[in-house]
This record gives structure tokens, C-alpha cells and sequence, in this order.
């Protein structure tokens, strides 16, 4: 029931009792004179009508609070509206990306604190402030990429096994691609991950640079270039079976978005409106992707973004407590705050109902 519905029946049941308590005392006596005072006392009537009277000054102090919540959720979804319209006006130059969880899963903790100790010895391995390898392409392989792993295999394996693969192609476990719509058209796909050169692209076609996203990936071209990458930090429990905090940021200037995004029809600009509904697609177990190489904007997969195909996941004893928020243009209004609805497996097909050999979990978030 909503807060409108709760007013109308609170107002009508304060106004019955209201019409109760002057009833009743009409019909009869509220009070008699005590004799030799000036006092009166309450007939058993009039502790009737005093009862009936309290219940009806709670009903309306009720009422008046329940209207105060309607006005301000009526004055917040006005100021909604017109940020989303201001934003809808504005063009997308940049974005800010927040995304964190808990989770207790001890193989997931076991594999980020190797991470961290990876990250570590090679931070240590630094000769006048130089590491051995770069201090963000160790942090990508050894922190976001397992992360995005855990991400895509979220539930029990059961769910993995109802996907049936053929035998005629090796499978690719380690590439990882997620891509994030920006807008509720889908021309604009935001995309990182990695991908290994053995996997096999469903459309031919010139190939296309992958997104800035795809930081320790070389195909048949370098990645675009990106002035920031995505980074992961963690909390990690005590010990395994704790409850551990994992959070990926990515802050993505001009010309980062410009270089992690593929775009259906690069004449539509991106505007700062994102999508109240956003669903995030991450690829995994791998024969071939349905896309033309480096390019995700145009998919093979007819259902990739639809409802159709898919199966849903049990995730609230995997991960716990997730945020997803987008900031655009360096603002933080509007902020776009999204709660975690549903996670289901994908079986892609393509436009002859063929299934399309590849894993893909889907997270749909809404706006709050």
C-alpha cells in the first residue's frame, strides 16, 4: 500500500471516529456533578468518548505525518524529474563509477589476498620509484580481474551447467568482458575486462581497438588509450569465512569515456540521463563473443538485452550489501544510486534461434 492510500484511509477513519465521539456524547451523559463540589466526574460513558477522543487526536497526528512524508516523496521525485531533465539536455563528458559488495565466500578472500600480496612484492620490487611491471597493469591482473570473475560466476554451479557447451572449440576461462549501457537506447556501451587472442569473434569485419578498459589486452590492435583504469580495494576479514568488503572505482575523464565507450551510430552523442534500469552483461567460459572484434555495440546476441533466455540466480548468500553508483560530469547531482534486483544466466541466441557458445550472467540494477 502507498503513502496516497494510507492518507485517504487514515483521513476517513480519523472522521469516523470524530463522528463517533460526538455521537456519543449526544446520546449520553459525559459527566455528572459530584454533590458539595464544584467538581464533575466522568460517566462510563464519558470515559468512552474521552478513549474515542485520544484514539481520534493519534489518528490525526498520524494523518499529519503520513502527509508530510507524500509532500516531501512529491517533492523529491519534482526535483528528480528536473535533474533528469537538466541531465538529459547536458552531454555525458565524464564519469565517475562506484561499485561495492561484501561477501564471505573464503575462495574469493584466498584469491584477493593473493592479490594484495602480488601487488605487494611487486610494489617492493620498485628500483628509484620503478617497479618491475606497472603498478596498474599489477593491479588489474591480480585484483580486478579475479574480482570480475567471482562477479560473473556468482551462484552455484548448477546454474553454469544448464548452459551446454559443444566440444568443438576449447573454452576460455580467464577472458573476462563486462559492458554497461549508458543509455536506454543502448547506443552507448561502456566495456572493460580482458580478453585472450584465442577467442573468436562471431560478426567479421575490420577489426576495431578495444576499449581503454581493456588495459593488459592486445588482439590484432593495442586497446585505446585512457588517462585511468579501473581499480579495486578491499577490506578482507580476519579470516576466510569472514565477511570481506571488495570495491571497484573507476574515474573516467573526457577523454577515458570517449576511449572506453562503442557506440551503435557515433552520430547520437551520449547525454549525463542515464538509465533508471541498467543491466550489466559480463562474459565468461568463452568460445566466441558475438560481436565483430573490439567493437560492442553491435551484437550477434538478439536476447542479449532482453528478458528471453534466461534463468535466474539465488545470489543473497554469495554477496551482500551492493552499491552501484554513476556520477556524471564531475557532479554529484544527479547521482545515479542503483540497488541490485536480480542476477540471471543468459542462453544467447542469435537470429536463427542458434545458441551462441558463451557464458553471460546478467545484473540488473534500478535507480533508486
Amino acid at each position: 500500500m502507498d503513502l496516497h492510500s494510507t492518507l485517504r484511509i487514515v483521513t476517513y477513519v480519523g472522521l469516523s471516529i470524530s463522528f463517533l465521539a460526538a455521537l456519543t456524547s449526544q446520546l449520553w451523559r459525559s459527566s455528572v456533578e459530584v454533590e458539595g463540589t464544584i467538581r464533575k466526574r466522568l460517566t462510563p460513558a464519558g470515559w468512552v468518548s474521552l478513549g474515542i477522543s485520544a484514539v481520534g487526536l493519534l489518528t490525526g497526528v498520524a494523518s499529519e505525518v503520513i502527509r508530510s512524508r507524500v509532500e516531501y516523496a512529491a517533492s523529491q521525485s519534482t526535483q528528480q524529474r528536473t535533474n533528469e531533465l537538466i541531465a538529459s539536455t547536458q552531454p555525458l563528458t565524464s564519469l565517475s563509477l562506484h561499485w561495492q559488495f561484501s561477501s564471505s565466500d573464503p575462495l574469493l578472500w584466498k584469491v584477493m589476498r593473493d592479490g594484495e600480496n602480488a601487488i605487494r612484492e611487486n610494489a617492493e620490487s620498485s628500483q628509484g620509484g620503478v617497479p618491475r611491471i606497472p603498478f596498474e597493469i599489477v593491479d588489474y591482473d591480480a585484483a580486478l580481474v579475479p574480482l570480475l570473475s567471482f562477479i560473473a560466476r556468482i551462484g552455484p554451479k548448477s546454474y553454469d551447467d544448464w548452459l551446454e557447451h559443444g566440444l568443438t572449440k576449447p573454452i576460455d576461462s580467464a577472458s573476462i568482458v563486462v559492458l554497461i549501457p549508458l543509455d536506454d537506447s543502448l547506443n552507448a556501451i561502456l566495456s572493460l575486462g580482458q580478453i585472450d587472442r584465442k577467442v573468436d569473434w562471431y560478426l567479421s569485419g575490420q577489426a576495431n581497438a578495444l576499449s581503454a578498459g581493456f588495459a593488459t589486452s592486445s588482439l590484432r590492435k593495442k586497446p585505446r588509450q585512457g588517462s585511468s583504469i579501473p581499480h579495486v580495494s578491499t577490506k578482507l576479514a580476519p579470516t576466510a569465512s569472514g565477511a570481506s568488503s571488495y570495491t571497484i572505482n573507476w574515474a573516467l575523464d573526457p577523454t577515458t569515456l570517449a576511449n572506453s565507450i562503442d557506440r551503435m551510430n557515433a552520430a547520437v552523442p551520449s547525454t549525463a540521463k542515464l538509465p533508471r534500469v541498467l543491466k550489466i552483461a559480463v562474459f565468461y567460459d568463452m568460445q566466441i563473443l558475438p560481436f565483430k572484434e573490439g567493437d560492442f555495440a553491435n551484437t550477434a546476441a538478439e536476447n542479449l538485452w532482453t528478458s528471453s533466455g534466461q534463468k535466474d540466480v539465488v545470489f543473497n548468500d554469495t554477496v551482500r550489501d551492493v552499491e552501484l553508483v554513476l556520477s556524471s560530469n564531475g557532479s554529484p547531482e544527479p547521482a545515479y544510486k542503483y540497488t541490485l534486483k536480480k542476477i540471471y544466466r543468459k542462453e544467447l541466441l542469435n537470429q536463427n534461434e542458434d545458441e551462441i557458445r558463451t557464458r553471460c550472467t546478467v545484473l540488473e540494477f534500478h535507480a533508486s
